[in-house]
């Protein structure tokens, strides 16, 4: 428990420093202002399954930055990230001890003028750590990770997100 907190600041620290630096390097789309110049980091609070809350952070890297349709603003990006959970509030209904979700989903964002932007996405996320509820104790195991989630650019690289996904549940935060 200890170690999975410990990894989960360490990788929290690392990606503010890393958002830090892409922020600075980074220059708008010939589409708005908003799209990802390079990278686009977002940490994010997380309410997943049964009764668990923890925290996590994701990295978008475009993929297409012009995306599918022509005439329509919106890009491809490649999305990874980890989640850790670490307290439980219905220990009647999931006795399990933390967890960790590291994923990795394709994010087709739309782009609603300069401040929101909307998304699906799909992929696969791995679950590691204690899974007494599935009586296979301790360990990992595959899941397909598919979502929904807004942004409010409130500036150029800043916005407000809000995501609901599973097997990751509820998350809210911030880009940069």
């Amino acid at each position: 428990m200890h170690l999975a907190r410990s990894l989960l600041i360490a990788a929290l620290a690392a990606t503010s420093l890393a958002a830090v630096g892409t922020a600075q390097a980074q220059s708008p789309s010939s589409n708005a202002s908003n799209h990802i110049g390079g990278a686009r980091v977002d940490v994010h609070a997380d309410l997943g399954g049964y009764g668990s809350f923890g925290a996590g952070f994701r990295v978008d890297v475009p993929l297409l930055r012009e995306g599918f349709i022509q005439n329509t603003d919106d890009e491809l990006a490649l999305s990874v990230g980890l989640d850790g959970y670490f307290v439980n509030f219905y220990r009647d209904y999931y006795d399990g001890g933390p967890y960790l979700i590291p994923s990795i989903v394709a994010q087709w964002n739309f782009y609603i003028g300069d401040e929101w932007s909307v998304f699906p996405e799909a992929g696969l996320s791995l679950w590691v750590g204690d899974s007494k509820y599935l009586r296979r104790g301790t360990g990992f195991y595959a899941a397909p990770n598919i979502g929904i989630g807004a942004r409010y650019h409130f500036s150029q690289r800043n916005a407000l997100l809000a995501r609901i996904s599973s097997p990751t549940g509820f998350q809210l935060g911030l880009t940069f």
